[in-house]
């Protein structure tokens, strides 16, 4: 009986691993999900709590079926809203959220900047 080693990885697990770094298990978006759901219910006032629901599952709806190298770049980005408005409410300011910095502007498709143009005009009315 003689053990085989192996020396480096098949290019099957190199795959696997390549498409890993690229994918987002879904139980963990939806407890994201979930997580910036409550937080709003939680932090938000109630006349920005119904555009900021609404905006985060049309999101949500828009990038189901999303290719891994975007869903990656989507969690980072709701993670980073979410600890976001944490940090914001635990600090006790007034004013929620950040502008969106240019270089990530840039990178918004014409319909993103659109929808992100309507949800700032939104919450401006709201206020």
């Amino acid at each position: 009986y003689q053990r085989r080693v192996r020396d480096r990885p098949s290019d099957a697990h190199v795959m696997s691993a390549q498409k890993m770094l690229h994918r987002i298990p879904k139980p963990e978006m939806l407890r994201l999900y979930r997580q910036i759901l409550q937080a709003h219910r939680t932090y938000l006032p109630a006349r920005l709590r119904r555009l900021g629901d609404e905006y985060v599952r049309n999101e949500w709806k828009q990038h189901k079926n999303a290719e891994r190298v975007f869903v990656v770049q989507f969690y980072s980005e709701w993670r980073n809203y979410l600890s976001t408005l944490l940090v914001q409410h635990h600090r006790g300011e007034e004013n929620i959220g950040v502008d969106l910095e240019d270089e990530k502007m840039k990178l918004l498709s014409e319909d993103q900047q659109e929808s992100l143009n309507k949800l700032k005009e939104a919450a401006a009315t709201k206020k």
